[in-house]
């Protein structure tokens, strides 16, 4: 019969020790970075090792009982994370045993180590029991019973259970915590939009309504919803893609800008009713972000890599920053003396919260070796100006946390950030509601499903069904596909149905863009670990350590293999390189490393290497053409213009596929013909929708394949309590 175990002190198994105690993993007696609910999954299956935990079970002691109707999603993600920590292997288990349809077991060795151990008890009901550390981590209370009567009849409630709140009751009274949950929308669209540099995008609030972007392939609008929650409608802007950056101080006009391209970082900003009217334009700068101060009579702007201000016509008066990083979301302290800001390093891809005064003085980094690396950003303070809320990145997930501002500059009344939420569900884009009772934010959980395009059907279709990826690339025998899961970024090879899968990389490594070699033994691929520069690799087909091609700190992308294998040409990254990196287009001699500069290349990136080798495609910075170059007379021509992007080869090489974003909402595959420039529609994207890491590929025959996002991307409301 199974016994329950006294489980205090310490566990030891292979180089790993958990501490029952102070919920701290270590390895090799350095401490682990690790989430509360996955190290509560562990702590239950470490403390009962060899015996099989059902998934049943491990609800009932993790969740504590309490109803978590994303429960299946929350399990899948702790034992994913677990693994991952673990480095364990789902198929060749050394710790983890996963019994199909049932639960889990740990299967290594095990010694518990404990100052008084005590002998073990049979429990009464004759059933293993789950002891685990407490912890401080709770679930907030059903949100169903707030919901307006259009909420609970359409709202997935399984979305609004899959976050977790972290409850700090033993932290100081004054510390804020999260009571609550309610969904706001529920219209299943992307709302965490593409821009350059990567910057994410606000939502904003006239105390009646939240405004925010929602996307379609490269094209971004503006929608609305009621603060209690309802259908969302579109707010109509002269612009093909237009920018949300914030809303005056009196809730009159909303501050946006004419997004002309996305890869385009700097764009003209504009004021526009929030009733509706003619969007006027603001100075003749042309910038990134901006957001207007308190008193509406400055407006600060981020442009490149300077932040300024100008009046509140938008007209130069002095410069704040520059040269340090790239600085993005402005946010004024309540009385308009600082600006806090997101900076954006383009050569680690970090990002970090920074300090000025309104004049230019004490500029400082606001959380120094807070997260290392750094990896938080999207800031804003409180009504009351007691609160800065922010959020940060740790361990794949996303949460927002609340820094506590003091009584003067250099002095706060809490040592540091209190987490307010934490979950498999990330959480972005925090706003304070105008009361000061409610922060806002935008719920991720992203997932995709590859679709292929069907000419019989005309209409996209599931594709190598369960596997959740982009970058997809077929061996040239068409045997073998490799991928990039979504959206963890890691790199995996299978066969051509998707079976007899491979993880060749793991997080926190990122990936895009692999390509294979012609001999089908080596992965060309770009990208790297958060706080470092993107760079190109090669790794064996098989598995092994990536090679960096080059060792210079310079961001590399998109790699592309010659025909016979002997070169790689690349490219820079112009949406991540700021001011100093050029952008132009480079060959690697694999056999000598020599590298070279194709001509001409001055503003160009993502080469593709035609199968015959006879061209190198090459798109403009802008996204604005494809161009051609031609080995033979060493010269380039424009081969298509327009909005375009993702281009691939035919394997005859007679045609270049590609994304053709023109008419917004009307996205399409288009081919484009080589001898003669010819171009034809193939298929249409407009009802697919995308992943917000848009992507088209090539499927074994030529017809496009792409990513269908499965996943959700809502505004939820979270009732804050602050003493």
């Amino acid at each position: 019969m199974p016994t329950a175990r006294n489980h205090s002190g310490l566990v030891r198994f292979d180089l790993f020790e958990l501490d029952l105690e102070s919920g701290e993993l270590r390895k090799r007696g350095r401490p682990i970075r690790f989430q509360p609910q996955p190290f509560k999954v562990l702590a239950a299956l470490v403390s009962n090792p060899g015996k099989l935990i059902t998934r049943e079970e491990l609800r009932n002691q993790v969740w504590q009982g309490t109803t978590f109707v994303d429960f299946e999603q929350g399990l899948n993600f702790c034992v994913r994370r677990i693994r991952t920590v673990l480095e364990d292997d789902a198929e060749a288990p050394r710790f983890i045993e996963t019994v199909p349809r049932r639960g889990y077991r740990f299967i290594a060795a095990v010694e518990h180590v404990s100052a008084n151990p005590e002998m073990p008890s049979e429990p009464a009901n004759g059933r293993p029991s789950l002891e685990i550390p407490p912890s401080d981590i709770t679930l907030p209370p059903k949100a169903s019973a707030r919901m307006s009567p259009w909420l609970a009849a359409g709202l997935p409630v399984l979305i609004i259970g899959a976050i977790s709140l972290a409850w700090f009751g033993q932290r100081a009274a004054d510390s804020p915590r999260v009571l609550g949950i309610v969904a706001i929308t529920n219209d299943g669209r992307q709302k965490i939009a593409n821009t350059p540099y990567d910057f994410l995008t606000p939502l904003v609030s006239d105390g009646s309504r939240l405004f925010f972007e929602e996307a379609d392939s490269v094209h971004s609008s503006i929608a609305q919803v009621a603060i209690s929650g309802g259908d969302t409608e579109p707010v109509m802007t002269p612009f093909r893609s237009a920018q949300l950056a914030g809303i005056s101080p009196d809730h009159t006009h909303i501050l946006l800008a004419d997004m002309t391209s996305p890869t385009v970082s700097d764009m003209p900003f504009y004021s526009m009713p929030v009733i509706g009217g003619t969007a006027k334009r603001l100075g003749d700068f042309v910038g990134h972000d901006a957001a207007w101060s308190p008193d509406g009579e400055t407006l600060a702007y981020a442009s490149k890599d300077e932040l300024n201000i100008a009046g509140r016509d938008g007209l130069f008066l002095r410069r704040l920053i520059a040269g340090v990083g790239i600085p993005w979301w402005p946010r004024w302290s309540v009385d308009g003396k600082r600006l806090r800001f997101t900076m954006s390093d383009p050569k680690t891809q970090s990002s970090s919260i920074w300090e000025v005064r309104s004049d230019g003085t004490h500029l400082r980094p606001v959380l120094p070796g807070w997260n290392n690396p750094p990896n938080e950003c999207c800031g804003s303070w409180t009504p009351d100006g007691r609160y800065f809320v922010f959020q940060a990145t740790r361990d794949e997930t996303t949460s927002i946390w609340a820094l506590q501002e003091g009584t003067d500059f250099f002095r706060r009344a809490t040592p540091g950030p209190v987490q307010l939420t934490n979950g498999p569900i990330s959480t972005n884009v925090p706003l304070p509601s105008p009361d000061g009772k409610k922060i806002y934010v935008i719920g991720v959980k992203n997932r995709g499903e590859v679709v292929r395009y069907e000419p019989r059907k005309r209409q996209f279709v599931r594709f190598l069904p369960g596997v959740s990826a982009l970058d997809i690339e077929f061996s040239r025998d068409g045997r073998s596909v490799v991928y990039v899961q979504y959206p963890d970024l890691t790199l995996w090879r299978a066969r051509h149905d998707g079976s007899e899968r491979l993880q060749l990389t793991s997080t926190p490594f990122r990936v895009r863009f692999p390509r294979w070699s012609p001999d089908g033994k080596q992965i060309a691929f770009f990208g790297g670990r958060p706080g470092k520069p993107s760079k190109v690799y090669l790794i064996a087909a098989e598995g092994g350590e990536p090679q960096q091609l080059l060792s210079e700190e310079l961001n590399e992308g998109d790699p592309s293999w010659s025909p016979d294998g002997a070169w790689v040409a690349f490219g820079r990254l112009p949406w991540k390189t700021g001011t100093t990196e050029p952008s132009e287009i480079y060959i690697m001699d694999l056999k000598s490393h020599r590298l070279t500069t194709v001509p001409g290349s001055n503003g160009l990136f993502s080469p593709r290497w035609s199968p015959n080798g006879k061209y190198l495609l090459a798109t403009k910075a802008d996204s604005s053409a494809f161009l051609l170059f031609d080995f033979a007379s060493q010269k380039w021509a424009i081969l298509a213009q327009g909005l375009i992007g993702y281009p691939y080869w035919s394997r005859d090489s007679n045609y270049v596929y590609f994304g053709d974003f023109n008419v917004p909402h009307r996205s399409r595959v288009a081919r484009v013909r080589i001898k003669d420039g010819r171009v034809e529609g193939i298929a249409d994207l407009s009802t697919l929708r995308q992943i917000s890491i848009s992507w088209i590929g090539c499927g074994p025959d030529d017809l496009p394949i792409a990513v269908r996002e499965v996943g959700t991307e809502e505004i939820y409301a979270l009732d804050l309590k602050a003493q």
